[in-house]
């Protein structure tokens, strides 16, 4: 018959040579297989009042020896505990932008000067009515087809219609004729006042012309009046296409047949008077692409 001691160096030396991950329930209930085989001595008025020690040491070992099983294999077989809180958070790693390619700059307009010079599609910077500068953008349309967008340039300050019947341009101007039908009588004494409203007055007082406006307008991001010009039929005297103004440049940028009709844009760039102009002859039939390159204008 195994004594105590026997039960309690089986034991210690089944759980020193138990593999790690061996399930703890199976070491306790051997534990306590072995506790219920151990002598009991049967309780009642004639027991003694204090038992062997060594019996009831016995048992309090295997009892703690199982404990300490079960909670070395716990500690080995679930997760860690996280103390002090919830776990931390994995640091997600910071996902890099891809970078925007950069639009190509803007084609130099003045690259291309004199009549007929061929425009591509993409963006061009006019400098004609310097310090101001405007880009517009040519559409991406075949070259060939007709009605067309606006392919060709005219001088150096805007482009035409490839059919050569509307024109789009920009320019600084600081007086207009005194009489479009009689251009030898020069241009207004005293010269037209400084500011945009001076001028659309001067534009509205025109003879020879049929004038709409002014009118408030923002066009590129600033404000200024509106004024439109139809030519109409004249007297025998008057010369065969008036001329409107001359710019700053020199240049007489718009003449006025009978039905042809000008829309003018005077507009305020921080105190630069800027003269927008989009001209349609009376035959002109592609409105929608000439209105693409006006609201395509952007001005610096």
């Amino acid at each position: 018959m195994s004594t105590d001691r026997d039960v309690t160096t089986r034991i210690v030396r089944s759980w020193l040579h138990e593999d790690a991950h061996e399930d703890a329930d199976r070491i306790l209930n051997l534990v306590l297989d072995e506790i219920d085989t151990t002598p009991q001595r049967r309780a009642g008025w004639l027991a003694r009042r204090f038992p062997p020690m060594n019996s009831n040491f016995v048992r309090v070992a295997v009892v703690v020896a199982a404990v300490v099983v079960i909670a070395l294999l716990g500690s080995r077989l679930l997760p860690a505990a996280n103390f002090g809180g919830p776990p931390a958070a994995t640091p997600t790693p910071a996902v890099e932008p891809t970078p925007t390619p950069s639009p190509p700059p803007p084609v130099d307009f003045t690259g291309h000067p004199g009549e007929g010079a061929e425009l591509d599609p993409g963006v061009y910077r006019i400098t004609y009515a310097s310090p101001v500068q405007v880009t517009i953008t040519v559409p991406d349309e075949p070259f060939e087809s007709f009605p067309s967008a606006w392919y060709k340039a005219r001088f150096d300050w805007g482009p035409w219609h490839q059919s050569n019947q509307a024109q789009l341009g920009f320019a600084l101007i600081e007086n207009v004729f005194e009489d479009p039908c009689v251009p030898e009588l020069g241009m207004r004494d005293p010269t037209v006042g400084p500011t945009v409203d001076d001028l659309a007055t001067a534009f509205a007082a025109l003879p020879g012309v049929e004038v709409t406006g002014p009118s408030d307008v923002s066009l590129g991001g600033y404000s200024g009046q509106l004024i439109e010009l139809v030519g109409i039929e004249r007297s025998g005297d008057c010369v065969v296409e008036p001329a409107i103004w001359v710019t700053t440049r020199g240049d007489s940028a718009v003449l006025v047949s009978v039905g042809d009709r000008v829309r003018v844009w005077i507009l305020d760039v921080a105190g630069t008077r800027l003269v927008v102009w989009a001209r349609e002859d009376a035959a002109f039939t592609d409105l929608a692409g000439l209105q693409t390159l006006v609201d395509s204008i952007q001005i610096e």
